[in-house]
């Protein structure tokens, strides 16, 4: 796990509700043999984090923005990450989830997914494995700040045709915990 960008707030997140942005899949996120579908993979993460920020918020919703959702900024977001580069998306989430509760937006996104297969007992031990690679920045939104950020990497071993979404597994819910509660 690393964390870089604009200085990171170093209080305690005490309240709820904590809302989950849609991931986002940077461009050229996908490697490897397998095919995945995009909105499956996003399904997949944001449910993963959903459950783990209710464990603690059960309030907790996913915000899921489209190019219909109105354009409207909380002041001092943008500002907050350092300035643009901000999707559109992101700022939307923000403007939603502030106006529906929320504290804080967690905003994961998916830097990189490599499912790879094969029926190959040899093959199962040598080249490109699965390996996941998931951004997740916390966001407290009614005095705009970063709370905390981290990048979650694993890979597997082998490769036994196995889905790359098992690598998001307790060590992803407990990276995920320490962003949000520790």
């Amino acid at each position: 796990m690393t964390g870089t960008g604009p200085p990171v707030y170093r209080g305690r997140m005490t309240n709820c509700p904590v809302f989950v942005m849609w991931p986002f899949i940077v461009i050229g996120a996908f490697h490897g043999n397998v095919g995945i579908p995009a909105a499956h993979v996003e399904s997949l993460v944001a449910l993963r984090i959903l459950g783990v920020v209710q464990e603690r918020c059960p309030a907790a919703q996913i915000v899921h923005p489209d190019d219909r959702t109105p354009v409207a900024a909380i002041p001092g977001y943008v500002a907050a990450l350092g300035g643009p580069p901000v999707s559109t998306l992101e700022v939307q989430a923000a403007m939603y989830a502030a106006g529906h509760g929320a504290q804080y937006l967690l905003v994961p996104t998916v830097e990189r997914w490599d499912q790879m297969g094969t029926d190959d007992p040899i093959g199962a031990f040598i080249g490109s494995r699965n390996r996941v690679a998931v951004s997740l920045r916390l966001m407290r939104l009614d005095r705009p700040a970063v709370m905390g950020r981290i990048t979650f990497e694993n890979r597997s071993h082998i490769i036994l045709n196995q889905d790359a979404s098992r690598l998001l597994n307790g060590r992803f819910d407990r990276a995920l915990r320490k962003l949000l509660w520790n």
